[in-house]
């Protein structure tokens, strides 16, 4: 009801300013402009869609090698907008150049010595209807960078003398759900930790205290490098594929 005398009155005060308003002859009436052409809906390219996800850029230390002198590519991968669950693979010094395309000076592609075969790391978790298909996985959030170092390029490459352009082309599979596999160590100092949390006999003093060594040791085992948790995407969550996220051009020479 509310609502329906507050229009009310809008309307008649509207109504009411008009009525005070003197009326204009037909003839005295202004024109009315033609209404503007609604603008056209700028149309994404495929590299601004890319941007969102991500960019790619290759370094190399220098332009001019010798010949047989290591070759030495960093790869700087960025997440644009988006945090994105990835396999671990795909950003690995296999996976990345099994991307990359080499070319001489005329334009002619430089095959590799053998195949580059990306790692996998897939397994099966769990049992029965639980079992679930997964591979080692990376999640990074919006904004953060990822390097790769290739130690030598000449270890899957032989290159003759002569000047090379080198390009990256990503299309990176998406995954919706990850899975944490912890280690069995880890998982022993959760339960301790758990138990003892539970034990009415001991005193609150005491468990405080221990479970600050456990949660001490846990710290301690991460920083000698140990890995308690292992990242995993979960294969039947595949969300899709990104566009292509090109690196730059990289030019350089072989004496």
């Amino acid at each position: 009801m509310r609502v329906v005398k507050l229009l009310s009155i809008t309307i008649a005060l509207a109504a009411l300013i008009s009525g005070c308003l003197p009326v204009q002859k037909a003839e005295e009436a202004q024109p009315t402009a033609a209404p503007e052409k609604p603008k056209a809906a700028k149309i994404e390219t495929e590299e601004e869609k890319a941007a969102k996800i991500g960019t790619l850029k290759v370094s190399i230390p220098k332009t001019t090698f010798s010949p047989g002198e290591p070759i030495k590519l960093t790869f700087t991968f960025k997440t644009g907008k988006f945090e994105l669950n990835l396999k671990k693979a795909d950003l690995s010094p296999e996976g990345l150049l099994a991307r990359t395309v080499i070319k001489t000076e005329s334009g002619e592609v430089v095959q590799p010595k053998s195949p580059i075969k990306v790692p996998s790391e897939g397994e099966v978790i769990g049992i029965g209807a639980e079992a679930m298909k997964v591979e080692r996985g990376i999640t990074l959030k919006p904004g953060e960078e990822v390097k790769v170092e290739v130690e030598n390029l000449l270890d899957y490459y032989d290159l003759k003398p002569g000047r090379y352009t080198l390009q990256t082309i990503l299309s990176l599979e998406v995954f919706e759900k990850t899975y944490i596999k912890k280690s069995p160590r880890l998982l022993e100092i959760e339960n301790e930790i758990r138990a003892i949390r539970l034990n009415p006999k001991i005193p609150a003093q005491d468990k405080e205290a221990a479970i600050r060594n456990l949660r001490q040791e846990i710290e301690f085992l991460r920083s000698r490098g140990k890995e308690l948790e292992t990242l995993y995407v979960i294969l039947d969550s595949v969300m899709g594929r990104t566009p292509k996220i090109k690196s730059n051009v990289v030019s350089f020479t072989v004496e």
